[in-house]
C-alpha cells in the first residue's frame, strides 16, 4: 500500500460566474484560490440548469475528496484492514477499494 502524495486540504471550489451562472471552477487549496488549482473546469455558457447543478455538485465532491480520504483510512486499522465488527464487510472492500484507487494503486 503506497503513501498518498496528493495536495492536503482542505481544498475549496471556487466558481467564476456570469450573472450569477457559474462558468467554470477551479478547485484550490487555499479557500481564496490559488495561482495553481489542483482541478480546473469550464463549461458551456448554454448548457441547461439541471447540468449546471450536476457540475457544481461534482466541483463539491472534488473538493470534498481529502475529507473523504482522511474519513474511509480512520475507519481502517493500521494493516488497511476495516472495521469488520462496525461495518459491514461490502462496505470494507469498497472503502478499500476507494483508498487505493485515490492512491493509484487500482487501475
Amino acid at each position: 500500500m503506497s503513501e498518498p502524495v496528493f495536495t492536503p486540504g482542505p481544498w475549496t471550489a471556487c466558481f467564476t460566474l456570469e450573472n450569477r451562472i457559474p462558468l467554470s471552477f477551479e478547485i484550490t487549496a487555499n479557500p481564496h484560490g490559488s495561482v495553481r488549482p489542483i482541478v480546473a473546469c469550464t463549461w458551456d455558457y448554454s448548457i441547461g440548469r439541471e447540468e449546471t447543478e450536476t457540475l457544481k455538485a461534482n466541483a463539491y465532491l472534488i473538493a470534498a475528496a481529502p475529507e473523504l480520504y482522511e474519513a474511509l483510512e480512520g475507519m481502517c486499522d493500521a494493516n488497511g484492514e476495516f472495521h469488520a465488527s462496525k461495518y459491514s464487510s461490502e462496505a470494507g472492500i469498497k472503502a478499500r477499494a476507494a483508498l487505493a484507487k485515490a492512491r493509484g494503486d487500482a487501475q
